[in-house]
Formats: C-alpha cells, structure tokens, sequence
C-alpha cells in the first residue's frame, strides 16, 4: 500500500492518515460506522458499473470506500471556493489513503435494508 506523507522543510510529518488514526480509529471501521449511520438515516447509493454481476442502477447500501469517496467530494467541493487551501488538499490525499486501506480490508457494513 502506499502512504503518502507530506514533506516541509526537509522533515517529515506524519501521514493524515496515521494522525487521524489516534483520534478516530483506523479507516474502515471509522468508516464502517459513518457509512451504517448513512445507511439508517435512509442514505442509499446507486450502482454505476457492473460489479459482481450487479444491475446498473441498482440501489445498494452505502459502503465504506464511498464514505471515502463522499468525503472527497466534500474536500473538492471547498477547494472550488479556496483553491489554496493546503488543508483540503491534505484531506484528499488522507481519504485517498483511507481508501485504499478499505479496499485492502473487507467491509463489514450490515447489509441489512
């Protein structure tokens, strides 16, 4: 997998990723839980592919590397309005990074409807 980090002045910072870690918990149960909280708010996603024999356009729960996706979205989204805003630009990297560590583990959201 790879990490990214972010290098200033010849040292390096910790990854977002491994930051976060400590405060929220690894990736995907932290976002196990957002997505079952999406999921029981009535949040549904729309399949765009052909997944495992899926149907286009069928209605599936949210999983955790569309929390990641969602997530960046929201960062892209701010960046529209401040385009210099290193934070944001930092963000997107993390949840590229958290997605990646959710595709690397199988997802345990319920997939109850």
């Amino acid at each position: 997998m790879v990490r990214v980090s972010f290098t200033r002045k010849d040292s390096v910072m910790e990854t977002p990723v491994d930051a976060r870690r400590k405060v929220y918990d690894d990736p995907l149960p932290n976002f196990e839980r957002i997505a079952n909280i999406l999921n029981g708010l009535g949040f549904r996603a729309k399949n765009i592919e052909f997944p495992q024999g899926k149907s286009w356009g069928a209605i599936r729960l949210i999983t955790p590397t569309d929390v990641a996706a969602i997530s960046i979205a929201i960062k892209l989204g701010r960046l529209m309005y401040s385009p210099n805003h290193e934070d944001s630009i930092r963000d997107i990297a993390g949840y590229a990074d958290c997605w990646m560590e959710c595709i690397d583990t199988p997802p345990n959201v319920d997939s109850k409807d």
